[in-house]
């Protein structure tokens, strides 16, 4: 099993972009929210991609978890969530209601 395929949370992003995962998301008054189209979302209408857990450089417990999410309506993305000591746990409570797809693993003999 891969945990992280990134080297950080900026290679992460730039490869995430190349792959059409270009809209990135806030959560806001309990929906997530594209700011630039003011399109707002429940958990009911995102799915989890990904998720990817980085640590800070500078203090290795500042955390952030990266969600690559598809929507609904097919629009994807990235929602970023601080965690551990500054966890935003309104947001990651939202993105526990969200479904998340599974990917097919390789069977083993």
């Amino acid at each position: 099993m891969q945990l992280n395929r990134f080297d950080s949370l900026t290679d992460a992003i730039h490869r995430l972009a190349s792959q059409g995962y270009t809209k990135e998301y806030n959560f806001r008054t309990g929906l997530l929210r594209h700011e630039p189209t003011g399109k707002s979302y429940r958990p009911d209408e995102i799915e989890i991609v990904e998720i990817h857990r980085f640590n800070g450089r500078s203090n290795p417990s500042d955390l952030t978890v990266l969600f690559v999410i598809q929507c609904k309506d097919d629009n994807k993305g990235i929602v970023m969530a601080a965690d551990g000591l500054y966890a935003q746990l309104d947001l990651l409570l939202f993105m526990d209601q969200a479904q998340v797809r599974v990917k097919e693993e390789l069977a083993f003999a």
